[in-house]
C-alpha cells in the first residue's frame, strides 16, 4: 500500500472535483441522475450548510434511514464536511429497532424516507411525538427534529426541500471555519454491527480509516480511474458506505449505485453502464446466478468481482467464476468494528488462495492468531481467535464500557470473536465464529466444519450449523439445509455421511429442510433466530 491518506474526508472530495470537475462521481440509475465531482462537491457544501443553520456542531450524531438514494450520499458528504456523525439505519428497521438506536447513539436529527417498499416509514417516525405534534423528549432526549430524504411535501416533518432552503442562513466563510476544525481522526460514523446473535452496537469509526480501509482495497483489487463499479450494496452497512462511496473519491471513478437489490437491477446495471468492477455479498450473486434471465444479459465489461459481508462456500465462487467468465476474483474479511475489512485475496493470487482463503491482512495493519483463552499466539495452521490491530479498527462500542472492555485486550488488539487460521505464507482461512462454537458433552465442534461437509453433497445449495439445548450434552447439533430442486433429502444419509467423513459427534442430531434463511439486510445469517425456530420445531427445552 502506497502512503496513507491523510486527509479528512471533507478535503478528500475538494481536492477530486478540483483534478477531475466534468468527470462523473455517482450515478444513481433509479433517479436517471448523473453527479459530476464538481457537483457532488458544491450540493454537499450545501448540505452542510443546511446542517449548520440546523445547530448541528462537530460531533453531533444525524441518523440516516432509507435506500441508496443522491440524498444519503450528500447527507454523508455534508455530515463529514463539519464533523458531524453519521449513524447508517438498515432500511428494514420496524419502530422498536429504530427507536432503541436513536436513543442508544443519542442521534439529534433523523432524515427519514418516507416510504421503502411495504414500510411506512412517515407513520413511524411519527411515533417519535406527542400528543402536541412535538418530539417526545422525555422519551427521545437527545432528538431534536427529523427531516424526509425525499420531496414530499406536505407532511408533519419537513422535506427535502426545506432542509436545503436553511443553507442560505449560512455563508461560505461560515462553512470554512466549521470545516477547518476538522481532523483525519475525527468520527466518520457509528455503525451498529449487525445484530445476528445480540442487540446491536454502535463502533465508532473515524475519518482516517474509512478512507484509508478503502484505499487498501482499492490498491489490491488493482482499481482505478478508468474503472466503473456497479455497488448493490446498501449504504446503511460499512461495506456499502465506506468501501465503495470512499473508493469513488479516491480513484475518481464512476460508481453506479442500485437504490436497493434486485438480481435484475444489478444485472441490467452491468450491462448498460458496462461496469468494469461489481462488489456484493455471497447471497446478492447466488440471486444472480439463479435468476432466470441471467443468460440473456452481457457481462464482458466486467473484469472484476469483490465479495465479502460472509463466508462463501468454494463451490459458489467457483461458479461466480465461470458465469461471469472472471479471473479477477476476490473475498475478504472483515467486520463493522473494522470498517468492513482486515483481509482481502489479491485478485493475481493462484486460484487456491482466492477460492479457499479469504487472504492477506491489508497493507498497514497488524492481525495475529491467538489461543482464546490465554492470548498467546498459536503455530501456524492452528486454530485461534483473529485478533487485529491498526487504522480500520473502531475507536470502541458508542456508550458500551462494559462491551469494551471485553472487546479489547489489554495492549490495544481487537478480538473479532472469529477463529481462524493462518498458514507460513499469510493467508487467513476464517472457520467460524468463536461464540458459535458448539461444545457438546465437552468436545468443540466448528459449525463450518459440519457445513463444509453437508455442501459437497450434490443437491446441497446451503447448510446452516447451529447448537441446540440437550439434556444430555448440553448442546446438540441442528442442520437447517436449503436444497437445489427444492425437494427434502434424506435426513439419515446426511447423518451418515458426516458421521462417515467427521468424528461421530460431530454427526448432526436434527435436520430440517427450508426455503430460506433470516438474513439481516447486509446478507448475514441471524442464527438466533434459526435457534429460535429450531427450540420451537422440535419441542425443545430452552432452560437446559
Amino acid at each position: 500500500m502506497n502512503q496513507c491518506i491523510n486527509l479528512t474526508i471533507g478535503q478528500q472530495l475538494k481536492n477530486t472535483a478540483v483534478q477531475y470537475p466534468n468527470k462523473a462521481g455517482a450515478i444513481f440509475p433509479a433517479e436517471s441522475l448523473r453527479m459530476t465531482y464538481k457537483e457532488i462537491e458544491e450540493k454537499s457544501n450545501i448540505v452542510a450548510k443546511a446542517l449548520i443553520a440546523l445547530g448541528i456542531n462537530k460531533g453531533a450524531h444525524i441518523g440516516i434511514w432509507g435506500p441508496n438514494t443522491s440524498n444519503w450520499m450528500l447527507l454523508l458528504f455534508g455530515a463529514t464536511k463539519i464533523g458531524a456523525v453519521i449513524v447508517p439505519l438498515i432500511t428494514s428497521y420496524k419502530f422498536k429497532e429504530l427507536q432503541y438506536i436513536v436513543n442508544q447513539s443519542e442521534i439529534e436529527f433523523l432524515f427519514s424516507m418516507t416510504q421503502f417498499r411495504e414500510t411506512d416509514c412517515e407513520l413511524i417516525t411519527k411515533k417519535f411525538l406527542n400528543n402536541k405534534n412535538e418530539i417526545d423528549k422525555s422519551t427521545y432526549p437527545s432528538l431534536k427534529n427529523v427531516y424526509y430524504i425525499d420531496e414530499n411535501p406536505n407532511h408533519l416533518f419537513g422535506d427535502w426541500n426545506d432542509f436545503l432552503n436553511l443553507a442560505s442562513n449560512v455563508s461560505d466563510e461560515e462553512l470554512k471555519d466549521y470545516a477547518s476544525l476538522i481532523k483525519p481522526d475525527d468520527l466518520y460514523s457509528i455503525q451498529y454491527t449487525s445484530g445476528t446473535t445480540s442487540l446491536p452496537k454502535g463502533a465508532m469509526l473515524t475519518q482516517f480509516g474509512a478512507l484509508n480501509t478503502s484505499k487498501a482495497c482499492a490498491d489490491i483489487l488493482h482499481l482505478n480511474s478508468t474503472d466503473i463499479c456497479c455497488v448493490p450494496l446498501p449504504f446503511s452497512h460499512c461495506f456499502g458506505n465506506i468501501l465503495t462511496i470512499m473508493a469513488g473519491i479516491i480513484l475518481a471513478c464512476p460508481i453506479v449505485y442500485i437504490d436497493n437489490f434486485t438480481p435484475l437491477k444489478v444485472m441490467n446495471t452491468i450491462q448498460n453502464e458496462k461496469c468494469t468492477v461489481v462488489v456484493g455479498v455471497p447471497t446478492m450473486f447466488i440471486a444472480m446466478l439463479n435468476h432466470p434471465s441471467f443468460h440473456e444479459f452481457d457481462f464482458t465489461s466486467l473484469d472484476t468481482c469483490g465479495l465479502g459481508g460472509s463466508l462463501c462456500p468454494v463451490s459458489i465462487m467457483e461458479q461466480i467464476s465461470n458465469a461471469f467468465q472472471l479471473e479477477n476474483i476476490s473475498i475478504g474479511y472483515g467486520l463493522s468494528e473494522t470498517a468492513s475489512l482486515c483481509t482481502l485475496t489479491e485478485i493475481t493470487e493462484a486460484q487456491y488462495y482466492k477460492f479457499h482463503t479469504v487472504g492477506k491482512a491489508i497493507p498497514g495493519i497488524q492481525i495475529k492468531i491467538v489461543d482464546p483463552i490465554t492470548l498467546n499466539e498459536v503455530p501456524v495452521n492452528t486454530q485461534g481467535e483473529l485478533l487485529v490491530k491498526g487504522y480500520n479498527v473502531m475507536n470502541g462500542y458508542y456508550n458500551k464500557p462494559e462491551e469494551n472492555q471485553n472487546a479489547f485486550t489489554k495492549d490495544g488488539w481487537f478480538r473479532t470473536g472469529d477463529i481462524a487460521t493462518v498458514d507460513e505464507n499469510g493467508f487467513y482461512k476464517i472457520v467460524g465464529r468463536y461464540k458459535d462454537i458448539i461444545i457438546r458433552g465437552g468436545e468443540n465442534i466448528s459449525p463450518g466444519e459440519v457445513e463444509k461437509t453437508i455442501l459437497t453433497l450434490d443437491n446441497v445449495k446451503d447448510v446452516q450449523i447451529i447448537a441446540v439445548p440437550d439434556s444430555t450434552f448440553v448442546d446438540e447439533i441442528a442442520a437447517f439445509i436449503i436444497t437445489n430442486d427444492g425437494n427434502e433429502m434424506d435426513a439419515s444419509f446426511i447423518k451418515e455421511y458426516v458421521k462417515t467423513n467427521l468424528a461421530s459427534y460431530k454427526r448432526p442430531k436434527y435436520i430440517a429442510f427450508v426455503s430460506e434463511f433470516p438474513t439481516t439486510e447486509s446478507g448475514k445469517v441471524q442464527k438466533f433466530k434459526l435457534k429460535e425456530y429450531a427450540i420451537e420445531l422440535w419441542n425443545l427445552n430452552s432452560d437446559t
